[in-house]
């Protein structure tokens, strides 16, 4: 039976280990290659235009890709706003250029990815637009 990783990690205490790093850099964001060192954690917002919360446009399964890659449920996805590249072309314009969406909290965000984990979405969530949020 599949078990995520994340209770493995929650289990042996590295889980609150990897957010106290991760809000670390927040204090002086490096996340992307443009480092600008804003202090997120102060809600101030660098060249990527996100502060310290998330900023979600939509999510749920995503049949896009090949079978293989979805599954038969979908890939779970969540379109996170605000990319930091501005590439010209992106065919989410709207989301990570003009930002639409909305702030949400942790909780929420959590509460995202667990029911995209209860519908059966394969390989846990597919970030969009999250090169300012997860360091790759």
């Amino acid at each position: 039976m599949f078990k995520p990783n994340y209770l493995k990690l929650h289990k042996s205490g590295e889980l609150d280990k990897i957010i106290v790093k991760l809000y670390e850099i927040l204090e002086s964001c490096e996340l992307c290659p443009r480092r600008c060192r804003t202090n997120r954690l102060n809600d101030k917002k660098g060249f990527c235009r996100s502060g310290k919360e998330l900023s979600i446009s939509s999510y749920g399964p995503h049949f896009g890709e090949e079978p293989e890659i979805t599954g038969g449920n979908g890939s779970g996805t969540i379109f996170l706003t605000n990319c930091n590249l501005l590439c010209i072309y992106c065919q989410n314009y709207e989301i990570s250029h003009l930002g639409l969406g909305k702030e949400v909290s942790l909780d929420e965000a959590a509460e995202m990815m667990l029911n995209l984990q209860g519908r059966g979405c394969p390989y846990g969530c597919v970030d969009v637009c999250s090169s300012s949020i997860l360091r790759g």
